[in-house]
C-alpha cells in the first residue's frame, strides 16, 4: 500500500481528481424502488398532528438545522412530531419501528442535512422516499452562503425526480412554508402530486430524471460489469 495513494470522494465533480467516487447515500437503482413501491399510508389516514416527523440528533451541526426546527415548531404548533435529540416532542426515545410508523402516517419528513456541501445527500432523503411521505430538503444557491453563482448546493435535482421534495430555500420565511405545507396536506389531489412516481414506470421516471444514469453509483455497472472503482479497491487491498 505504500506505493498507491488512494483518495475517495462523496463530490462526483472532484471524482476525476480521486481515486474513487463514492456517494454517501446508496445506489439509485434502490432509491427508484423506493420510489415506485413506498410503504404508505392512505391519505385520509394520515395524521395532521404527524404534518411534519423530524428526527435530528446532532444539535450543533453546520447548517442550522437546529434552528430551522425550532422555527418550524413555532410557526406549526402541535404539527410537527420531532423525535430526535433536538426539540424532542415525543415523551420517549422512539424506535426505529416507532419512528417508521411515525413518519409513514404524516405527511412530511424534514430530509435536512447537518452540512450544506455539494452532492452531500444521507439517508435521511430515502428514509421519506421508502415510507411515502413528501421530503423537506434544503437546496439552496451558492450565492445565499456568499458564493458567486446560482448554483444549487447539494442539488437534489441530481438525486430526485423533479417535484418529489419540498425546497425549504425557496420560501421566503418559515411562516410562508409552513402555510404551503398545510395547504399541499389539506387537498389530496396536490398532495398526490408529490407522488406522482408511485404510478410511474421506471422508464417513465428515467424521462424526467436526467441525472439518475450519471449519478447512479452503484457496484455493478453496464450489463453487470463490475464498476473499475470497485475493481481498484479490490485488488489494492488484495
Amino acid at each position: 500500500m505504500a506505493f498507491f495513494d488512494l483518495t475517495m470522494t462523496y463530490v462526483r465533480r472532484r471524482a476525476a481528481q480521486s481515486g474513487v467516487w463514492w456517494p454517501y447515500h446508496s445506489d439509485l437503482t434502490a432509491w427508484m424502488r423506493s420510489l415506485r413501491s413506498p410503504l404508505t399510508v392512505p391519505w385520509r389516514k394520515r395524521l395532521h398532528t404527524n404534518l411534519v416527523v423530524a428526527a435530528a440528533s446532532n444539535c450543533d451541526d453546520f447548517a442550522g438545522r437546529g434552528a430551522f426546527l425550532g422555527a418550524l415548531l413555532r410557526a406549526l404548533p402541535g404539527q410537527v412530531l420531532s423525535a430526535g435529540r433536538c426539540h424532542r416532542t415525543t415523551s420517549h426515545r422512539l424506535s426505529n419501528d416507532e419512528l417508521r410508523d411515525s413518519v409513514r402516517s404524516g405527511f412530511f419528513y424534514l430530509s435536512l442535512e447537518n452540512a450544506v456541501c455539494e452532492d452531500w445527500v444521507t439517508e435521511k432523503l430515502e428514509r421519506a422516499l421508502k415510507n411515502g411521505v413528501v421530503p423537506i430538503v434544503f437546496d439552496a444557491p451558492q450565492s445565499m452562503a456568499g458564493g458567486s453563482d446560482g448554483t444549487l448546493v447539494p442539488d437534489y435535482r441530481k438525486v430526485l425526480p423533479p417535484g418529489t421534495y419540498i425546497n425549504a430555500a425557496s420560501f421566503a420565511s418559515i411562516g410562508a412554508l409552513a402555510d404551503h405545507l398545510k395547504a399541499v396536506a389539506a387537498n389530496r389531489t396536490l398532495y398526490e402530486s408529490y407522488l406522482w412516481t408511485h404510478r410511474s414506470s421506471g422508464s417513465a421516471i428515467r424521462a424526467r430524471w436526467p441525472e439518475h444514469r450519471a449519478f447512479n453509483n452503484g457496484r455493478w455497472g453496464f450489463r453487470g460489469q463490475v464498476k473499475r472503482e470497485c475493481l481498484l479497491l479490490e485488488r489494492a487491498l488484495e
